[in-house]
């Protein structure tokens, strides 16, 4: 169920800003986020910063990450997503 919600607001989100700040494109991101040690997102301790959010489209696909990275840690998906995002 979070995963469909989560790709439809992602797709939302991976358009926008883009007359005035094209973002960075997913499948860059997807890149990028993928060359990361496969470890740090089952790691409930690592954090992270993307702190240019243009479209957000870095910061969602760190979120479904750590979402399903943190599964086995956390259990509970509403736990998780709080986790996650607090």
């Amino acid at each position: 169920m979070f995963s469909a919600n989560f790709s439809s607001t992602l797709s939302l989100y991976s358009n926008m800003g883009n007359e005035v700040s094209p973002g960075t494109p997913m499948a860059l991101a997807c890149d990028m986020l993928d060359k990361l040690p496969s470890n740090i997102w089952s790691d409930p301790n690592k954090t992270f910063l993307e702190p240019s959010f243009s479209s957000g489209g870095i910061y969602f696909k760190i979120v479904e990450k750590l979402y399903n990275g943190l599964e086995e840690v956390i259990p509970n998906p509403k736990e998780r997503l709080k986790h996650i995002l607090t």
